[in-house]
């Protein structure tokens, strides 16, 4: 009988593993891309945005005089290096002798696509997880929540609770009404919009309530839930499982530089045999990465 050899037996194994592959990738239930605005990355080592502050507000021209002019400018650059993300396996010469390899490689490929997305929720979530932690600052200097974080023409503004609050009616107000309030670089009033709330799965039926009940929750009054009534928050919770402060929650806005990730290489799989040992190797891998590119993204506590 003949001896297949190694090409031979990638032609026959690899296409079958990138199918199971494929197929186990594309079913995960993915919660960051529910959050993340997803965009191709530059064909370089790393994405770079400029946040740009604009100008401040119109004055009246008296007739005849020059009217008057104004300069906008960089606020800060965002400089994010793309990481590449991969793991694979290993069968081995005996498990090939022994029939075992396509069956294997097919439970080890369910198994490194499964890998593969776990990685990017962890790596997503991570930005939560350090939103008030030093040696993570964002471009201007801050945290991403923060009490400090810089106008272009001096002076601080937050998007966390001046006293950290788990959620509640009341918190939930409190980080609205701050929300509604927020200004540009230039001091200047604008509208942020609330697209959803994020939580971890401990406070996701404290949510559900907030949101979903018609008078106050939890009261045997007769007020309104005036966060439903005035139409705040009308989609359902957010939950992301890998949240690692349980008590955190976030409003997640519509501001213009927000949560971002630059897909530099979509997924890039591959198989070869080694001939020092005789086994075959199949890999996969991808490049990318995620940032907030600016603070007013998301409004949050991270509870007591």
């Amino acid at each position: 009988m003949a001896t297949m050899t190694s090409a031979q037996f990638t032609d026959l194994v690899e296409p079958i593993n990138n199918t199971i592959f494929d197929g186990e990738y594309d079913r995960w239930p993915e919660e960051w891309s529910r959050v993340f605005e997803v965009k191709g990355g530059k064909r370089a080592r790393y994405q770079e945005t400029a946040v740009m502050f604009g100008f401040g507000t119109a004055v009246e021209k008296p007739e005849g005089a020059a009217i008057a002019t104004d300069f906008g400018g960089i606020a800060y650059r965002v400089r994010a290096v793309f990481k590449v993300f991969g793991l694979g396996f290993s069968i081995t010469e005996e498990m090939i002798e022994d029939s075992e390899a396509i069956d294997l490689g097919a439970k080890f490929s369910r198994e490194l696509a499964k890998a593969l997305q776990e990685s990017k929720e962890i790596y997503h979530a991570d930005i939560f997880n350090k939103a008030e932690t030093a040696g993570y600052e964002l471009g201007d200097g801050a945290t991403l929540l923060s009490a400090s974080h810089p106008y272009a023409i001096g002076g601080t503004w937050s998007n966390r609770l001046s006293s950290p609050a788990d959620l509640s009616e009341a918190s939930l107000e409190l980080l609205l009404t701050q929300m509604r309030l927020a200004k540009d670089d230039r001091a200047n009033p604008i509208r942020l919009n609330p697209k959803n709330i994020i939580v971890a799965p401990k406070n996701e039926y404290v949510a559900i309530r907030l949101l979903r009940s018609t008078n106050q929750s939890g009261t045997a009054n007769n007020d309104v839930n005036a966060i439903r009534s005035l139409g705040r928050l009308p989609t359902d919770p957010m939950v992301m499982t890998r949240l690692t402060q349980e008590d955190a929650y976030f409003i997640h806005t519509d501001a213009e530089h927000g949560l971002m990730h630059y897909r530099r290489r979509a997924v890039k799989k591959g198989m070869e045999g080694d001939f020092a040992t005789g086994n075959m190797h199949y890999k996969a891998t991808e490049r990318y990465v995620a940032l907030a590119e600016g603070a007013r993204c998301l409004y949050g506590s991270l509870g007591i």
